[in-house]
């Protein structure tokens, strides 16, 4: 009974040091797979147990740090409890909790902020850049199957468009507030501020962010603005514009 024991506890030791000073690196195919390869782990250091990465797209083009440490207690619960902390000395974001249960995962008071570069890529329309910040802030958001529960409020911080040798667009501030509503986070975006304003929905679930709006110039805008707005989406006779994220390639 005692070689048996023996043995088993011999074997749990194995298994946590495996996590406790794998590395970090071992995430990046996990990441890979769970997002169809759009995002990657790069520069990964640490172990599983606590480390730190940046996520990236596989262009390079957006890079995220990203800082954590999973809490020991709450594994005798059933539960990955992952705090996220900022990288940097300036505390620049990401800061929060994410939490993984058996049949469900909770992501609590989650701040984080990325370049705006991402948007333009998922929407592909071909050379179309997009500049500014996208300020994400997530609460109590609660997910199984669906989006049980939970808010999200986006702030997409000097947001312009570009293409290349015309006018940029420059939405201003584009803001969206999403609560839980038939399985996903769903809100109404506007933008004010810039020479477009923006008026639709947003909805983020488990297929990721859908976007549906109406962009529709100031009186003032130039013939040359408008033009870049019909390149952008769909153009309808009062000027107004309509676009879909992620749209089709165009």
């Amino acid at each position: 009974m005692r070689t048996a024991l023996a043995a088993v506890l011999l074997v749990l030791v194995a298994a946590a040091s495996v996590v406790v000073f794998a590395p970090a690196a071992l995430l990046d195919g996990r990441i890979a797979e769970a997002t169809g390869g759009r995002l990657r782990l790069a520069d990964a250091k640490g172990t599983l147990w606590r480390g730190q990465a940046v996520v990236a797209t596989p262009d390079g083009r957006l890079r995220a740090p990203l800082e954590w440490r999973v809490d020991p207690r709450a594994l005798a619960s059933g539960e990955l409890r992952v705090a996220l902390s900022p990288v940097s000395a300036d505390g620049a974001m990401p800061r929060g909790r994410i939490v993984l249960a058996a049949d469900a995962l909770r992501v609590e008071s989650v701040r984080l902020s990325l370049p705006a570069v991402g948007l333009a890529t998922a929407a592909s329309v071909q050379g179309l850049t997009a500049g500014g910040w996208v300020e994400v802030d997530v609460d109590r958001l609660a997910l199984a199957r669906d989006v049980e529960r939970g808010t999200a409020r986006l702030a997409w911080q000097g947001a312009r468009l570009a293409l290349p040798g015309r006018p940029i667009v420059d939405l201003g501030t584009v803001q969206a507030t999403l609560a839980a509503k038939d399985g996903a986070l769903r809100g109404p975006v506007e933008a004010r501020g810039g020479w477009v304003r923006v008026d639709g929905e947003a909805t983020l679930g488990t297929n990721g962010l859908q976007l549906s709006v109406r962009l529709r110039p100031e009186t003032w805008a130039t013939s040359g603005e408008r033009a870049v707005l019909a390149a952008i989406g769909t153009a309808n006779a009062d000027g107004s514009v309509d676009v879909a994220f992620p749209g089709r390639p165009r």
